[in-house]
């Protein structure tokens, strides 16, 4: 996993839970490890896709991140 960018309200590294039920969709989130309200990313993905989803993952923080320091 690459570096990911901290949260901008309170500096904590994000947390990741990619969660597979075999042959059912799976589950996706990253958000800030403190709870810091409004920095959350989640989304559903099929059947054998838990590294895909990781990366997208990655990425949609990356682009929430970004928009806050806007």
């Amino acid at each position: 996993m690459s570096e990911l960018a901290k949260c901008p309200d309170c500096g904590q590294s994000p947390s990741i839970k990619v969660r597979s039920r075999g042959m059912n969709w799976g589950s996706a989130e990253i958000r800030c490890s403190n709870g810091c309200p409004n920095w959350r990313v989640g989304f559903s993905f099929p059947p054998g896709g838990e590294s895909a989803a990781r990366k997208d993952l990655e990425k949609k923080w990356k682009m929430l991140v970004e928009e806050a320091a806007q």
